[in-house]
């Protein structure tokens, strides 16, 4: 007598790299904005490959985190503080479950009932949504001699955030720290900053690096979102013993479609002080 045993693996990922690999369902908008005016949207999701997927829905909460070089993963522990920013409790998705023939689409509606007695600014959530092939199943780990067969089962769960915003919103960026550090790829800045208001600060941060001539030499720009600190990273080549000034500045301003979500606020810039020597990289504020 064999004895089947069916193990569910699932993967997780965000809606960027899902589609760097064979996602079981592709999902459009990639974010939902809800406000007391628009308290739903639907998203769309399509199935594009050839077998026939099942689909769940669920609600989440996750924030965006860096690590000590600037590299930026979401994390589902929260403190206390942080989950008072949390919609996920007050968000439904219908339907709950579904199956969907390849090549076949679908609308899923998400809908938000706030309470009346929440403060004004934004708070957040994340729709994440499964898939599975209905009928495919891998054999492994098969073990003759106790006739026990294991079933693996792939799903994939892709989120997506959900933004909430109530009344007056507002946002700003401020810069707590920097520090400048020589590796093998060249030079790396370390920006940790902050977010003000009661709103995450979407924006896009770039820092030009000048000669003492006041010539630009190096320049290096990125996107990012923080909902509470974050530390960005931004690369810069391989600078030569001497002085130098670092000019950085914040904008809420992205690119193509993620420009929808931002919050304007007035551009942060500031300067300071560089001195590459051989025992290291020292900065000092600038005027």
């Amino acid at each position: 007598m064999t004895i089947i045993s069916r193990i569910a693996l699932v993967i997780f990922l965000g809606v960027v790299a899902a589609h760097a690999v064979s996602a079981q369902v592709e999902l459009s908008p990639t974010r939902v904005i809800l406000s007391l005016r628009e308290r739903s949207q639907e998203v769309n999701l399509t199935n594009p490959t050839s077998e026939r997927v099942e689909v769940t829905t669920d609600l989440g909460f996750r924030l965006l985190q860096s690590d000590s070089l600037g590299r930026v993963t979401l994390r589902s522990d929260a403190s206390s503080d942080e989950l008072r920013k949390s919609c996920r409790n007050w968000v439904k998705i219908f339907p709950h479950r579904f199956t969907l023939a390849p090549g076949e689409s679908r609308s899923v509606r998400v809908l938000i009932l706030p309470p009346d007695s929440i403060p004004d600014g934004e708070y957040w959530g994340r729709a994440v949504f499964g898939s599975s092939p209905v009928s495919v199943e891998s054999s492994v780990l098969g073990d003759s001699a106790a006739q026990i067969e294991t079933r693996l089962t792939m799903k994939i769960e892709l989120d997506i955030p959900i933004i909430f915003r109530k009344g007056n919103t507002e946002t700003g960026i401020s810069i707590d720290a920097v520090a400048m550090r020589g590796d093998a790829k060249g030079t790396l800045a370390l920006i940790d900053l902050r977010r003000s208001g009661n709103s995450a600060y979407r924006g896009t941060l770039s820092a030009h690096v000048r000669n003492v001539e006041g010539k630009d030499i190096a320049t290096a720009t990125d996107q990012f979102t923080t909902e509470f600190s974050l530390r960005k990273s931004l690369r810069f080549p391989k600078l030569a013993l001497g002085s130098y000034t670092i000019e950085i500045e914040s904008a809420t301003v992205k690119k193509g479609a993620a420009n929808d979500a931002v919050i304007t606020a007035p551009t942060m810039r500031r300067k300071y002080f560089v001195t590459v020597s051989a025992s290291g990289i020292a900065l000092s504020p600038g005027d």
